[in-house]
């Protein structure tokens, strides 16, 4: 049996034949005229200001990966190829050392981010970054990101310095996101709990999923999912481990009567309102569990480039031969909802 045919059996074993196009929008698909023209919500750019802040050493995270190739024109092309027709696109995390020149670089990031979308316009959305964990300047470029540059949400890490996003100090933040119904890209970096620990294994293998599962965890058990319901969730790489580890998040909650009084709906319902990407989740046994957590309504694709080169996903999610309703969904149809003037783009 080939590869491809094992990716496609594992999924339908996993999920049940039914399963696949349950609770999926309407999408219009010909034998063999599909077209994709998909909406890429994880697709990382490198604005001049992050690669001379990064250069200098600022910077508490680096990835290890290189990608001094990467090119504006490239990104382009190669979106072209795997017929994607827009990118959301956001810059990698900082966690700068310096507030001041962090600020600053945070500000001219999202300028230039915004800018591509301006002069790109269908080609390119942005998400800008917040600079955590300095609260004010959060809400100002809140502010500043929605008012002034019309971005199509906004990108934060799960942690920062320790504290996840339903700390009580971030409050007033979420406030402000669920007051403007905000869509909240979130990707990890290296959390402040933990490097390295199992040699060989970058933090992207492994600390990346689990903090991104520990910051859904502290949204529930804050109670932020339940009181700020307007904010709209994307978590990358297929939600971390919340697939695997859901069912038992919420078995072992169900004892505490103080976070059930914060979860009125229950957890499960909090979890299904998530939407993931497919990035580094293009995978049987991921995408199995993300259909499973969500029934394939709110699975978004997503790539990210150019840490990830778009090939690659295209190449895994076409190997998993996905039912045709299923797969416009992700490309497309699912990522509307979410950003609704590019129904015409």
């Amino acid at each position: 049996m080939d590869n491809q045919s094992w990716r496609r059996r594992d999924v339908l074993a996993a999920l049940g034949a039914g399963a696949i196009t349950a609770a999926l929008p309407p999408a219009s698909f010909a034998a063999g005229a599909y077209k994709p023209r998909r909406i890429d919500v994880h697709h990382h750019v490198l604005p001049p200001a992050y690669n001379k802040f990064v250069e200098s050493g600022q910077s508490l995270f680096r990835s290890p990966l290189d990608i001094s190739w990467w090119t504006l024109e490239g990104a382009i092309r190669d979106m072209d190829k795997a017929g994607i027709a827009t990118s959301i696109v956001s810059w990698p995390e900082l966690n700068g050392r310096m507030p001041g020149d962090f600020l600053a670089v945070v500000r001219e990031c999202n300028e230039w981010c915004a800018g591509l979308a301006r002069d790109y316009p269908g080609r390119f959305g942005s998400f800008a970054t917040l600079p955590y964990p300095n609260v004010d300047a959060c809400l100002a470029e809140i502010a500043y990101a929605y008012d002034t540059l019309k971005v199509d949400g906004m990108r934060s890490a799960p942690s920062y310095q320790g504290k996840y996003l339903g700390h009580a100090d971030f409050r007033p933040i979420l406030e402000e996101l669920n007051r403007r119904k905000a869509v909240v890209f979130i990707h990890p970096t290296q959390p402040a709990c933990c490097g390295v620990i199992v040699p060989e294994a970058p933090s992207a293998t492994l600390e990346f999923p689990f903090d991104t599962t520990r910051c859904i965890t502290d949204l529930l058990v804050s109670g932020s999912f339940a009181q700020f319901p307007d904010i709209k969730w994307i978590f990358s790489h297929g939600g971390g481990t919340l697939p695997m580890l859901a069912g038992r998040i919420a078995d072992n909650l169900r004892f505490n009567k103080r976070i059930g009084a914060r979860t009125p709906k229950g957890a499960m319902y909090e979890f299904k309102k998530l939407y993931v990407d497919t990035a580094s989740s293009y995978f049987p046994t991921s995408m199995a569990g993300m259909m499973a957590l969500s029934g394939g309504s709110h699975i978004l694709f997503g790539t990210d480039d150019p840490y990830i080169r778009v090939a690659e996903t295209d190449e895994g999610m076409r190997a998993l031969h996905l039912d045709p309703k299923l797969r416009a969904a992700i490309d497309r149809e699912n990522a509307l909802p979410l950003f609704p003037r590019l129904k015409k783009a």
